[in-house]
């Protein structure tokens, strides 16, 4: 058995597994020493909602005080000036080198579990070393890096080289692309809907959401000028430092919150000269403080994290096709 975490940056949820649990058990020796091949089919299984534990995402966190070795499987750059490492992945089993909710539970996971007790620390991730600064589970911020806004980079298919307040060729709408480890398509003041797809109280994201909003997002998403796919926000300016947001991931669809959601719409509305550099994003499942400093250009954010609950899974049942699509289908049918 291995034991989880499972943990919350508002609302917006992940199981947390450590590799030394892993390495404790020989499925888990077997799943590291076959980690590229077998990552994605192992993390789509523990975040199914129905069949396994349940998430919009995975992370694995590595000390690398107690396993050194695994320095190498990561391939990060600055992994040697980090005490700590994690890796992230979505939960359609979809790579991402960054989540900013899920950075917030990294930190919080290494400090309750490793005894990472520092005011201020590093963990490696697949853009670098992020610095951690800790200072209770409420208030904790996490450096995002630079934003990426080459089109090419994101990635993005278009003939200029920053993709800013332009049409994406989808209801008249207009938008910019940003990356911060993950692509994001941002359209500021798009009119919403008059009605909600559900209750405004429901626990269901989705049910949240304009019912343009909702039904905008995938096709956007499906655009060819987003050969990897896109996160797309819909951000309502209330001020200058103040923003609402609606966020439909990829990987996931509707969510109550997406930290590099909201740190891509600052970085938009600076570009159209619509926010400050400082500003409040309020997303359906809570408030982020986020910061693009003239500085260094780095992104930053403040905002919670929580432990859920614990448990204990078979890791054999986990690493195995349990249940082929097909079999499921028939279980339903």
């Amino acid at each position: 058995m291995v034991p989880f975490t499972k943990m919350q940056g508002l609302g917006n949820d992940f199981v947390v597994i450590g590799t030394r649990a892993l390495a404790a058990t020989d499925a888990g020796k077997e799943l590291l020493s076959d980690w590229q091949n077998r990552q994605s089919k192992f993390a789509k299984a523990v975040c199914d909602r129905r069949f396994g534990i349940g998430a919009d995402g995975l992370i694995v966190m590595i000390d690398f005080r107690e396993q050194p070795e695994l320095r190498a499987m990561l391939k990060y750059p600055d992994v040697a000036d980090s005490d700590v490492g994690w890796i992230y992945i979505n939960g359609d089993g979809s790579k991402s080198d960054m989540c900013g909710n899920g950075l917030r539970c990294a930190a919080l996971w290494a400090r309750n579990h490793f005894g990472i007790y520092d005011t201020k620390f590093n963990i490696a991730t697949a853009r670098g070393k992020s610095e951690i600064i800790y200072k209770n589970a409420n208030e904790i911020t996490i450096d995002l890096g630079e934003p990426i806004l080459e089109s090419k980079l994101i990635p993005l298919k278009a003939k200029s080289k920053q993709f800013v307040n332009a049409p994406i060729n989808f209801s008249d709408l207009k938008a910019t692309c940003v990356s911060m480890g993950n692509p994001h398509c941002v359209i500021f003041d798009a009119p919403p809907a008059a009605k909600l797809l559900g209750p405004a109280d429901s626990d269901d994201p989705a049910a949240r959401f304009p019912t343009n909003y909702a039904s905008y997002a995938p096709q956007i998403q499906a655009l060819d000028m987003f050969p990897e796919g896109v996160n797309v926000e819909f951000a309502l300016i209330e001020s200058e430092n103040r923003v609402r947001l609606y966020v439909w991931e990829r990987g996931c669809g509707a969510t109550l919150a997406c930290a590099t959601g909201a740190a891509a719409t600052v970085v938009a509305g600076v570009l159209e000269k619509k926010l400050a550099r400082k500003v409040t994003v309020h997303l359906l499942g809570g408030a982020l403080e986020v910061e693009w400093s003239e500085k260094d250009n780095c992104v930053r954010l403040s905002g919670p994290a929580n432990e859920s609950f614990s448990g204990n899974f078979e890791l054999s049942s986990m690493c195995d096709d349990v249940m082929t699509r097909g079999q499921r289908e028939a279980i339903c049918s």
